[in-house]
């Protein structure tokens, strides 16, 4: 139905969803765009979203998690989004305008040239720029990828900016039904949940904040480092079954050979 759904997580974003909108209704006027919010506020952001959506050229759609129902937090949201957009390409942005939505073009563009599966908005890539980002988050950004690359140096070398929030990605290439995130880094989820992925980058400028204060704490660094963990003991323990089954099939096929042997022996000496 349509080109591609832009998914966007909110959490108390009242004052951001109008500019956003305004902002999206701008990109190609031919393009089939949905945008998708994934809501998990606590004030009144989902009525603003509903009065929004009915002043906007855009198909605007709305999925609110009642509290309670947001496993996963930030990456649970969007993976919500992945399951229910309907598009293949879908775009994952956040409210506060810090991702221009203007680069959605360059996004689709940059997928279609290369046939990328995941196409990274990259503070960090040539001509990219982190604007006014603290340095200490910036880094702690910097630092949360060196340590992520040294865990998977194959997998996730062609990404400079894993901590970006802002990507596109093609819903065929990967299997979000499968993705068990947690914490607000869901990129490096999807990076880790395919093999043989095509990645690509489009350098951005890392805006200011609309509206709001960001929802990063060291709770959040904390579940992040915990993820980082477990998705490296798991890739083990995979590779670890896959060489026992292969040992297991391995000696079932001797020890018939072997049976085999015996009875033609036996056989022969009787």
């Amino acid at each position: 139905m349509f080109d591609v759904t832009v998914v966007v997580p909110t959490r108390n974003e009242r004052d951001n969803v109008a500019p956003l909108l305004r902002r999206l209704e701008k990109i190609r006027p031919d393009l089939r765009l949905e945008v998708l919010f994934i809501d998990d506020s606590s004030d009144d952001t989902p009525s603003v979203v509903e009065d929004q959506a009915a002043r906007c050229s855009r198909t605007v759609s709305l999925i609110h998690r009642p509290e309670g129902q947001r496993l996963g937090g930030l990456g649970g949201a969007v993976r919500t989004g992945l399951l229910a957009a309907r598009s293949d390409l879908v775009c994952v942005m956040d409210a506060d305008l810090q991702h221009p939505p203007e680069l959605l073009g360059a996004l689709i563009d940059e997928a279609a040239r290369s046939r990328a599966d995941v196409v990274v908005a990259s503070r960090y890539c040539d001509q990219g720029e982190a604007g006014e980002l603290s340095p200490f988050r910036l880094a702690a950004s910097r630092g949360s990828g060196m340590l992520a690359k040294a865990l998977f140096p194959r997998r996730l070398h062609p990404v400079s900016d894993l901590m970006s929030g802002f990507f596109l990605v093609r819903r065929s290439a990967v299997d979000a039904r499968a993705m068990r995130p947690n914490g607000f880094k869901v990129l490096l989820e999807i990076l880790l949940s395919g093999s043989g992925l095509v990645t690509r980058e489009v350098p951005y400028r890392f805006a200011k904040r609309h509206s709001g204060n960001s929802n990063a704490s060291w709770q959040e660094g904390a579940t992040y480092l915990r993820r980082l963990v477990e998705l490296r003991v798991q890739g083990r323990w995979r590779r670890f079954a896959g060489f026992a089954a292969a040992g297991a099939a391995g000696a079932a096929v001797n020890t018939a050979a072997l049976a085999l042997l015996a009875r033609d022996l036996l056989r022969a000496t009787c």
